[in-house]
Order: structure tokens, then sequence, then C-alpha cells
């Protein structure tokens, strides 16, 4: 039984040293190949938000028309415009905001009034 056991742990300590050497010795853009069942188990399923774009024309007489685009998400919250631009990506809630759109329903029902008045520095 102590052979045995002996046996084992010579054969897992060179295992363990094979595998620290060929690490060592591997080039430095080849890949390691990983087995298809490890990958599909550490892979997590997040949403992905594409947010849209707003192309406003540009009509001078004496330049050539070109489109300006406005990145930034603004809401509607009782009435105030608010840019929530940066504040969408540290929203607690996630990213849930319908830019361009009267938010006050969705707002009131997540929130008390007193989220309004922190909203107050994203208020244009």
């Amino acid at each position: 039984m102590k052979i045995i056991k002996s046996a084992f742990l010579i054969a897992l300590f060179n295992y363990f040293m094979v595998a620290a050497i060929v690490l060592a010795f591997k080039k430095p853009n080849e890949q390691i190949t990983v087995p298809a069942t490890t990958i599909a188990e550490n892979i997590v399923a997040t949403p992905t938000i594409v947010k849209e774009k707003t192309v406003v024309p540009t009509t001078t007489a004496t330049t050539q028309q070109v489109p300006v685009v406005d990145n930034r998400c603004i809401v509607v919250i009782d009435g105030g415009k608010y840019d929530v631009t940066q504040f969408r990506n540290i929203h607690s809630g996630g990213d849930i905001f319908q830019c361009g759109t009267d938010m006050s329903a969705i707002f009131h029902g997540q929130h008390d009034n007193s989220y309004l008045n922190r909203m107050s520095q994203y208020k244009i």
C-alpha cells in the first residue's frame, strides 16, 4: 500500500513539473487550448444594450449639409429634462433608460421623490 501511495505521489509530482515546464517555455503568442466544456461553464449571459443616436441635420446655404450626431441620453421626468448619459453607467438598477422618452411613470414606480432631488445635478 505504501508503494502505491508513493508511486501515485511521484506521478502527481511529475505531472505538475511537466505542466510547469510547458508553461515556462510557451511562446508569447501561442494560445492555450481549453476544453469546450470548461469555456461553456464559465460563460455568463449579459444583456447588450445598444443606445440609439439622434441625427440632427444642419441646413445652411453656404456649407454642405453634414449630419450632427448627438450621443447624449436625455430623459424626461415630471416635465424636467435630465441628461443621464454618464449616470446610466453607474445606475444601481442597470441601464434601463429609454433615451428620448418620458420616464416619469417608470421612475416613480421604483423611487420615491427624494431620488428626484438627487437627480438635480443631471437636469438640463
